[in-house]
């Protein structure tokens, strides 16, 4: 029963990480889709395709988390 109460504290922690980095991540996202829908009112020295690439690799991280968060919690679940 102990240790099971452990394992469920954990999943519950793990997926409320999740939760927190999916918000981060539809964040990110609205960010990119603002940037990109006024490309025109950009002065001409930004870095258009740096930004993207940065907004990119934000997504890419978080999507990198979540997805070990679900191997963890899927693994903690079997146990």
């Amino acid at each position: 029963k102990q240790k099971e109460n452990v394992m469920t504290e954990k999943i519950k922690l793990l997926q409320g990480i999740k939760q927190k980095l999916e918000g981060e991540r539809v964040c990110v996202s609205n960010e990119l889709e603002i940037f990109l829908d006024n490309l025109q009112t950009l002065p001409d020295h930004t870095h258009v395709v740096k930004t993207i690439e940065e907004y990119l690799d934000k997504i890419t991280n978080i999507n990198d988390k979540i997805q070990v968060l679900d191997f963890m919690v899927k693994s903690y679940d079997t146990n």
